[in-house]
């Protein structure tokens, strides 16, 4: 229902709605005389229509990625990156390459502009993520003799990795006695927020070392209703005793010293012997054989018949 007057073939209309379609009647006078009428349908183009939107994306360390906005035909691109222009960023992609950790939560959107006009996509933020653990290796001895300490520890390729073994230890460090000979597996789990990585590890674990007995113990003799004390000694610790006499276990005698009172004639020719146990091997000592003797006489009294001694 507006109306102007120009003098000019060619008119500038303002405030026009985008993307709107109009009609114009465009009236030609001379001398105020109307000499010609005519409709004219104008549409206002409307904000270039993106029809996909950036989306969030997730990569690892040193990788690369891409981002993606989809407009329609013969639109125009820019880039931007925590709000700030990226030069050259100028298509409908973005790749992001030589990933740093320092990139983790970095923003990125795009500014599309068509026909003096433009629209802002989303904001998609970039994850950038250590990779994951692809090696695992060892430090340390893997055979071991039972009753030591096994002891593990382990270097992956990865940062920021965490470690849980069979046993439920945590950390980069493993450690166990075994008590029996054999091949035991042991499982290490690493992992970071890139992925996990599960490696088995093998222990063998050998016979202890044989304890060697310092001396031998002596056979000796004692009297009758005396005492006998017998010692082992060996050279090495973490060792158990048994005794033995007669090739018969002596309940309760698991010292290193065995003490045996009131002796009697009848253990005379009785044999003795101590069996050390250092995890499983076993160390035999020399026999020890008693010799038991009536005490000796100590006083003599003669008696005689007074008869006798008369005569």
């Amino acid at each position: 229902g507006d109306s102007f007057v120009t003098t000019s073939t060619n008119a500038t209309i303002t405030g026009l709605e985008m993307d709107t379609n109009y009609k114009f009647d465009v009236v030609t006078y001379y001398n105020d005389v109307e000499c010609n009428r005519k409709t004219v349908g104008v549409k206002t183009l409307g904000k270039p229509v993106i029809y996909t939107q950036p989306a969030d994306v997730v990569a690892y360390e040193n990788g690369s990625t891409e981002l993606v906005i989809v407009a329609e035909e013969n639109s125009v691109y820019q880039w931007y990156q925590n709000g700030e222009l990226l030069e050259g960023a100028t298509n409908s992609s973005l790749v992001l390459s030589d990933l740093t950790k320092e990139s983790d939560g970095y923003t990125y959107y795009c500014v599309v502009s068509k026909n003096g006009t433009d629209v802002t996509s989303d904001t998609a933020v970039l994850s950038v993520k250590y990779n994951a653990p692809t090696e695992l290796n060892f430090v340390g001895n893997s055979t071991v003799k039972v009753g030591d300490l096994a002891s593990l520890l382990v270097e992956s390729d990865a940062k920021e990795v965490s470690f849980v073994w069979s046993n439920e230890q945590s950390g980069n460090a493993y450690s166990n006695v075994f008590m029996e000979v054999g091949n035991y597996t042991v499982v290490c789990t690493a992992s970071n927020e890139g992925g996990s990585l599960v490696k088995e590890f093998e222990i063998q674990v050998i016979a202890a070392d044989k304890a060697e007995f310092l001396t031998d113990i002596e056979s000796t003799t004692v009297y009758v209703g005396e005492s006998l004390e017998l010692s082992v000694e060996v050279d090495i610790d973490d060792v158990t005793y048994q005794w033995y006499k007669n090739n018969e276990i002596v309940e309760g005698e698991t010292a290193a010293t065995i003490v045996v009172t009131d002796l009697t004639k009848e253990n005379a020719g009785d044999e003795y012997y101590c069996v050390v146990n250092h995890y499983g091997t076993e160390s035999i000592s020399n026999k020890a054989v008693v010799n038991v003797l009536y005490n000796k006489p100590t006083n003599l009294i003669l008696t005689q018949d007074s008869d006798a001694i008369a005569g």
